[in-house]
């Protein structure tokens, strides 16, 4: 094969890579602002300086905790796209192939951390919950 029978093959190599690499960018730009989103919410609710509605924190949490349900279904998804990659090129070297040229191994436990994090998060939200309805339940009137 000459350099220009494999020209489409290395073009269509170089456009999976990038989008494997795109699509792993984002989730993780996602991840950010979804945790980051969890927490400020979380922490505005406990920062209120009258004691806070009890029906709101827990339609809040209800809210939240499903919400990361779904992120953690999307991480799956996510990471069996990514395990359904090939590692490298055909006709790549053994060595390379061996290495693999896309980090699927680095993509796929990203992926499992994102979704720990997630249900420790939606856990979370289920304990300030517990604490903000019992905190009001032992409060004095």
């Amino acid at each position: 094969m000459t350099t220009t029978d494999t020209a489409p093959a290395k073009s269509a190599w170089d456009q999976r890579h990038e989008y494997a690499r795109h699509t792993m960018g984002a989730v993780v730009s996602w991840f950010t602002i979804f945790c980051g989103l969890n927490f400020a919410t979380m922490g505005w609710l406990a920062s209120s300086k009258t004691s806070p509605n009890v029906m709101l924190v827990i339609a809040t949490a209800i809210l939240f905790i499903s919400q990361n349900m779904l992120a953690i279904l999307t991480c799956l998804e996510i990471r069996n796209f990514v395990g359904g990659l090939p590692r490298a090129p055909d006709g790549c070297a053994e060595d390379a192939t061996q290495r693999g040229v896309i980090p699927i191994r680095l993509y796929r436990k990203s992926t499992y951390q994102m979704m720990a994090a997630l249900a420790l998060i939606a856990v979370s939200w289920v304990a300030f919950a517990l604490i903000v309805a019992h905190t009001r339940a032992t409060a004095q009137p």
